[in-house]
C-alpha cells in the first residue's frame, strides 16, 4: 500500500474544503445583505455542479 500520495490527497481535500467554506460564507452573507436566500443557494449549487 503506497502512503506518499496520502499529503498531497489531504491537501486537495483541505484545498477544496476552504474554497467550500469561503463561497459558503459569501453566500451567507450576501445572503444576509439581499434576502433572496434560494436563489443564491441554487446558484451555489449551480457553480458547483
Amino acid at each position: 500500500m503506497k502512503l506518499y500520495h496520502l499529503p498531497k490527497l489531504s491537501l486537495v481535500f483541505s484545498k477544496f474544503t476552504s474554497n467550500i467554506l469561503t463561497s459558503f460564507a459569501l453566500v451567507l452573507v450576501s445572503s444576509l445583505f439581499s434576502h433572496r436566500v434560494p436563489t443564491q443557494i441554487s446558484s451555489l449549487f449551480s457553480y458547483w455542479v
